[in-house]
């Protein structure tokens, strides 16, 4: 019998595990096109109940929006960026996906970040931008009335239909400046936090610390660049979403809501990314059933309780459909095996699918401009 040491049985299992995962992708490949027309079967709702972005206005703008640059060239800009830049402080955001494991062959941390690299143009240009960090100072509003709430400081809340949001939110600019993220302290000068209680499949009457921290592993040695990204993608991002606070709810069609992204920004690619950005940012800004004020603005994309999930993973995912079949394969794998198969929310996993179409459709206009030249192509 041969023996191994600890070491080399750690590095014969991952280099078994990798080629098990490998062989598991590559299988994917050939069957998701059935996995896909098996889920078609799902009922989707009407074009009167939901919005549906336009293909055709998006793609025009990013073909445009390469200028001297191929389609090529520029996916491969932003994977270079993705791989040699974001994915040094990508695992500061201490992601924790069952699928992903140590090996990161479904679904890569940097990949979470995808929206960054379609910004970076913006962020080059950051010093043109105004200098109020709205979306820092709303996210840091909804942290804070959540504390607050689970300390019995204040009642229940919804800042969806808060009249008064603007202003508290505006009364929180100066605490956000210079790319700051702050601490919610008492008079003491102590951190104010709080718990609440907390269902998961690994336990069942835990408690979840609620506090403002920013998202990420504060431990992690790169978490200060992830901050600092992150506050400047705000800052990127404020002017859009100060004029999405501002509109009725349920008023912002995903088509006008890029058509006010290109006359913020004048770069469609740099839209998609401020508009991914916006919807992480809404996704994880306090409880989504109190918060969540961006995809209360938004007419749904899909009918569902949980609308900043939903616009979140819809943009998120049809950044990642232009990469081309290979990887659209991948992420189909992963959000089937994640959201259907773990988590059993096949309304995730419907929204994941939606946008995988999409992006492809995105993909494949851009690639062929006459696609959208003739007269029936509205979408």
């Amino acid at each position: 019998m041969i023996n191994f040491d600890f070491h080399k049985r750690t590095v014969f299992y991952k280099v078994v595990s990798n080629i098990f995962l490998l062989i598991f992708f590559l299988f994917s490949i050939a069957c998701s096109n059935l996995m896909e027309q098996k889920s078609n079967n799902t009922r989707q709702p009407s074009q009167s109940e939901t919005t549906v972005p336009n293909s055709c206005q998006i793609s025009s703008a990013l073909y445009k929006g390469l200028g001297n640059k191929t389609f090529k060239q520029k996916i491969n800009e932003f994977d270079t960026y993705l791989k040699n830049d974001i994915s040094k402080y990508a695992s500061a955001l201490d992601v924790n996906q069952p699928i992903i494991g140590q090996s990161q062959i479904l679904f890569k941390h940097y990949e979470y970040l995808t929206q960054n690299a379609f910004a970076l143009d913006g962020l080059n240009k950051l010093d043109s931008f105004p200098k109020e960090n709205w979306l820092s100072a709303y996210a840091f509003h909804a942290a804070k009335k959540e504390v607050d709430y689970w300390n019995d400081q204040s009642k229940l809340f919804n800042l969806k239909n808060d009249p008064s949001l603007l202003a508290e939110i505006e009364s929180l600019l100066p605490e956000v400046q210079n790319l700051q993220w702050p601490v919610y302290k008492n008079k003491s000068g102590k951190q104010v936090t709080s718990s609440r209680p907390y269902f998961g499949s690994d336990c069942k009457n835990c408690m979840q610390v609620v506090d403002t921290d920013f998202i990420g592993d504060k431990s992690h040695p790169q978490f200060n660049i992830w901050l600092n990204e992150a506050m400047k993608m705000n800052l990127l991002a404020s002017p859009l979403f100060l004029w999405i606070i501002k509109q009725p709810n349920t008023s912002i069609e995903a088509s006008k809501l890029f058509q006010k992204g290109m006359e913020i920004y004048n770069d469609p690619w740099v839209v998609l990314g401020v508009i991914t950005w916006i919807n992480l940012v809404d996704s994880h800004a306090g409880d989504r059933s109190r918060a969540a004020v961006v995809s209360a603005k938004m007419k749904p994309l899909m009918l569902g309780e949980d609308q900043a999930g939903f616009n979140y993973h819809f943009w998120g995912f049809t950044l990642k459909a232009l990469w081309g079949k290979v990887s659209k394969s991948r992420y189909y794998l992963f959000a089937y095996l994640h959201e259907a198969i773990i988590q059993r929310d096949k309304l995730d996993w419907l929204i994941d699918k939606k946008a995988l179409v999409f992006g492809t459709k995105i993909r494949q206009e851009i690639l062929n401009p006459d696609l959208c030249a003739k007269p029936e192509s509205s979408n």
